[in-house]
């Protein structure tokens, strides 16, 4: 019976290796339309991060594409499971690729915004959170300046919350 399940877990990610690109080509482009309603926006947030933690190697070549507008809608709805989970999936494409979001465009503000964001993160998001953020303080040259274009509010949450 184990095996059955094994054989049916490859044939689904086969499946979804097919259509990978062009799902997350589609999801990219409603999350970039200004117009797409709030809820709309939150459940492709959530339907990004299950494909980025299923497909993180591949996902991560794009990210550049979608980085800042997937990060700001994390940020856009209540602190539940699905969000938890989501921002667990992007710390950890964070942490195996920070380059790609001291590249973005606006990458660093978004995260650290995002991250100050959070009213009640569970200890190991808090965590999370705290590795990151020091990981970009100890390598980041321009650090005060990367604090410096944070509003008040989120610099005050970041440098009381995780002493950066």
């Amino acid at each position: 019976n184990n095996n059955n399940n094994n054989n049916n877990n490859q044939q689904q990610e086969t499946i979804m290796d097919n259509h990978c690109d062009d799902i997350l080509s589609h999801l990219v482009e409603i999350l970039k339309a200004t117009r797409a309603p709030p809820y709309i926006v939150t459940n492709i947030a959530i339907t990004m991060a299950r494909l980025v933690k299923s497909f993180p190697d591949r996902i991560i070549k794009k990210w550049d594409q979608f980085a800042v507008e997937w990060i700001q809608s994390l940020s856009m709805f209540q602190e539940d499971n699905d969000k938890i989970q989501s921002f667990q999936t992007l710390m950890l494409v964070v942490m195996k690729n920070p380059i790609a979001v001291v590249q973005s465009r606006n990458g660093c503000t978004v995260l650290f915004k995002a991250i100050a964001s959070w009213q009640h993160p569970p200890k190991f998001l808090n965590d999370s959170f705290q590795k990151v953020l020091m990981g970009f303080k100890k390598a980041a040259p321009n650090w005060d300046n990367i604090m410096n274009n944070l509003d008040q509010n989120t610099q005050h949450i970041l440098k009381s919350r995780y002493n950066v």
